[in-house]
């Protein structure tokens, strides 16, 4: 796609100036699609309440169609300002040190993969479950299984980085490492919490590990690295691909909570969002106050 610069540098600009035009807005922000207004949505009314000028599709060329998604955010990278900034998934970027994503050039990452997961905090699931109905929550531990599953991807997930960081051109590996976890199950999910599922994607993982590329890795070095970054064994889940961990948490919930006439996404996931109590989320918060606090 033909990218005029000149041309996403003037409609940059035209969107950092609607808040001066119309005082009711606080801000243009051009998220990668309507689906994340509500996470995003959440996050910033809570910083500084107020009217939001929502951006899903743009133009990058005079003539051309809009687009979506996160390419079309960073394209205005060099054009951001606290009056028009962009919200975005860190999919694998905060992990990898992609630089010059921050608040400092008017970008707020997720720091999970994506936002899907800050809807799926264990602990809170747990909670909400148990605050509707105490007989689904005795059915399935939801941070049981996803600890398990942290500590199954934790070690897969720091080799794959490792050889992201060494060997770029090597990108069909991340799809490889996302095809072993399914994002669905079946019942037998509910016996002992999952186990099965669990060791099916143990084996996955090990299929995927034994590549010859990743023999020569130092794990302990590796981690000591990364748990500096804030990944360790316990929230690796919130840094695998979002749609993997939501598609999963949710298929689970909803096969949990039907039989109790209950809309696990609705009453349960959707809820649970919390804007403290893990370094992931806090982040995002205190980077969205220093946007907002130059208004």
């Amino acid at each position: 796609m033909l990218v005029d610069s000149k041309y996403i540098e003037a409609r940059a600009l035209d969107y950092s100036n609607v808040p001066l035009i119309d005082r009711r807005i606080v801000a243009s922000v051009h998220l990668e699609n309507r689906d994340d207004e509500l996470f995003w949505d959440t996050l910033l009314q809570h910083n500084k309440p107020g009217k939001y000028n929502y951006i899903y599709e743009s133009r990058v060329e005079k003539d051309g169609k809009p687009k979506s998604g996160v390419d079309q955010c960073l394209r205005y990278k060099p054009y951001l300002t606290p009056t028009f900034f962009i919200c975005i998934d860190s999919d694998l970027r905060y992990l990898l040190q992609e630089p010059d994503i921050d608040a400092q050039h008017c970008i707020l990452q997720t720091y999970t993969y994506s936002w899907e997961q800050h809807y799926c905090i264990a602990e809170e699931i747990q909670t909400q479950l148990a605050n509707i109905s105490s007989e689904a929550a005795t059915k399935f531990d939801f941070p049981l299984f996803l600890s398990k599953l942290s500590q199954i991807a934790y070690e897969p997930l720091l080799c794959l980085l490792v050889s992201l960081n060494n060997k770029p051109e090597t990108n069909n590996i991340i799809g490889e490492f996302h095809d072993c976890f399914p994002s669905q199950c079946l019942a037998s999910v509910f016996v002992d919490n999952g186990e099965q599922l669990l060791r099916q994607i143990a084996q996955n993982l090990q299929q995927f590990m034994s590549k010859p590329m990743f023999s020569s890795i130092d794990l302990s070095a590796v981690k000591a690295k990364y748990n500096v970054l804030g990944l360790n064994e316990t929230n690796t889940y919130l840094h695998l691909r979002g749609h993997n961990v939501w598609g999963l948490v949710n298929h689970i919930g909803n096969m949990l909570c039907r039989p109790h006439r209950i809309n696990f996404k609705q009453q349960i996931l959707l809820p649970s969002l919390q804007l403290s109590g893990y370094w992931e989320i806090e982040k995002v918060t205190n980077d969205a106050h220093q946007i907002l606090r130059l208004i």
